[in-house]
């Protein structure tokens, strides 16, 4: 055999120099002084968001496990005025990530540090015009010229918000979730967001100055009432009551408390639609229409009419129908105390989960008359749609199952779990042998599709069990080396093509090991055998 020509395809590669991770670091400071709040956010020289890095009380920040190439980097969330790197604006986020300054990482550290000017603020005051008094609860949301949303502050006790780090220019500016009427900047109805935002006065801004913008507000009006059982009128202490407006678009909703009471403030004059959620018995719509699981047509219900006042809404609800059952393993017969119980409906659409208790029991409550469907999941045994169809990680027909009929009582459906194969190995630095403590294994089907992940533990291991006969594809991530698409595949931040990758072929019921080495500033590129 010529053994020739890969000996020294081997010496051209040792030549070329050592794989390495390298990073982007470097200090973020205004007037000299160090901004101990926000982040920086790294890119991809597409312009792909990859990931942040938290600026520490020093100023500082550091994003590591790149691997050579162009980056783009910018400040976010500072309170001053987010740049771009090299110098150029980017208050929130409002620039073009590509037409910065590319970043060239290649072996160890790139510096890239950012001088922030103060920027604009809008600041003031939220009080109720009846009493003159502050109101403590909700946002100001803030909009750019075109009424594009660029971010909130919280109304603190006193009624004051501020928001900071705005370029010179026009904004607007309206309060959410006060309880009140809420209101558009200057003094115009906004109650619930149901406002065109570039209706409202332009707020001009000047970077480095502060403009006061103050709002006074009406109660509005409100819908409250009980949300009893019937058969007795207990009071029900659980769940919530969601409002939605004439159009049926969804606006809020507000808490049952625990005298079974609810209410909804700061309602423009008008008719909206209510209906009960997560109560555990069979949720309505208002007025006595079946919505359990939130399956029904909004605007099929019984508008409710509010003026300034409190329009009264009460909820007598029925006991409803239940699927209920225990989960074991089939092996053992002993019950299973992880994962959730998935529930579908007769079209095989998602509507609720519960998680599997102590004892491998669960219950799904209040379920309208009908057909459903359900199946275990994350167990980390091979996860079935019932009646006994496996359905590892969800991937499944859901229709294809067995559908439980329901009606006023309850139907039992048992699941006995069949062992499942598992992926599990260990994560290391191959500079230096030591166990990598931080970041992810993911997991990918045969076609690349996600499926899920499993944290990097202490010791560097990891484990996602739960999986069924076939093909999958393995790659580490947000570890600070250079991550890894199973077997010895750069895949930095994901960069890569997950079906380029080696497939680790299980069987129904096999382990298999897939262990990594990721690279480091010392690490060099021979492995599988061939390290120097």
């Amino acid at each position: 055999m010529n053994l020739s020509k890969p000996i020294a395809a081997l010496v051209a590669l040792a030549a070329a120099g050592p794989a390495v991770a390298g990073s982007i670091a470097g200090t973020v400071t205004v007037g000299g002084q160090p901004v101990g709040d926000g982040y920086v956010v790294i890119y991809r020289a597409n312009g792909t968001y990859l990931g942040l890095a938290a600026i520490n009380n020093a100023g500082a920040y550091s994003y590591g496990g790149l691997a050579p190439g162009n980056y783009f980097a910018r400040t976010e969330d500072t309170g001053l005025f987010d740049e771009l790197w090299n110098n150029l604006p980017c208050a929130q986020g409002a620039c073009s990530i590509t037409g910065g300054t590319p970043i060239v990482v290649g072996d160890g550290t790139t510096q890239a540090n950012f001088a922030l000017e103060a920027g604009g603020v809008i600041a003031g005051n939220v009080t109720a015009t009846a009493t003159g008094q502050p109101i403590g609860d909700g946002y100001v949301t803030i909009y750019n010229s075109s009424g594009s949303y660029l971010g909130l502050a919280s109304i603190n006790n006193a009624g004051q918000f501020a928001y900071a780090g705005l370029a010179s220019g026009n904004y607007f500016a309206r309060t959410a979730d006060t309880g009140f009427f809420d209101e558009l900047w200057n003094d115009l109805p906004c109650a619930q967001q149901v406002c065109s935002v570039t209706s409202g006065t332009a707020i001009a801004v000047t970077a480095g100055a502060t403009t006061t913008v103050n709002f006074s507000l009406q109660r509005g009006g409100s819908i409250g009432g009980s949300v009893t059982r019937s058969g007795g009128g207990q009071v029900v202490t659980d769940g919530y009551v969601q409002i939605h407006a004439a159009t049926g678009a969804y606006l809020g909703l507000a808490s049952i408390d625990n005298s079974g009471n609810y209410l909804y403030s700061g309602l423009a004059p008008g008719n909206y639609f209510a209906r009960t959620g997560s109560t555990n018995l069979a949720d309505e719509l208002w007025n006595d229409i079946p919505c359990a699981q939130g399956n029904c047509t909004v605007t099929s219900g019984t508008p409710i009419a509010v003026t300034t006042t409190t329009a009264t809404a009460n909820f007598v609800l029925n006991g409803g129908g239940s699927i209920n059952g225990v989960v074991t393993a089939q092996a053992t017969g002993q019950p299973v105390a992880d994962g959730q119980v998935y529930l579908y409906n007769s079209a095989g659409n998602f509507l609720d989960l519960v998680s599997i208790g102590a004892n491998g029991a669960y219950a799904l409550t209040g379920l309208a008359p009908g057909n459903y469907f359900v199946r275990t999941d994350d167990t980390g045994l091979l996860d079935e749609l019932w009646n006994d169809l496996p359905c590892a990680q969800g991937v499944c027909t859901i229709t294809g199952g067995t559908p439980i009929l329901v009606g006023s009582g309850a139907q039992v459906a048992n699941f006995a779990l069949a062992p499942a194969a598992q992926i599990s190995g260990t994560v290391t630095a191959t500079a230096t042998g030591l166990p990598v403590t931080d970041g992810y294994v993911e997991v990918y089907r045969s076609g690349g599709q996600y499926l899920g992940l499993a944290a990097i533990g202490n010791n560097g291991s990891y484990r996602y069990p739960g999986l069924g006969a076939g093909s999958y594809f393995l790659r580490t991530s947000h570890t600070g080396l250079l991550d890894e698409l199973w077997n010895d595949l750069p895949c930095a931040q994901g960069a890569c093509n997950v079906t380029g990758g080696t497939p680790v072929v299980l069987g129904a019921t096999s382990s298999a090991t897939a262990n990594f080495g990721l690279a480091a500033d010392s690490n060099l590129i021979f492995r599988n055998g061939f390290e120097l």
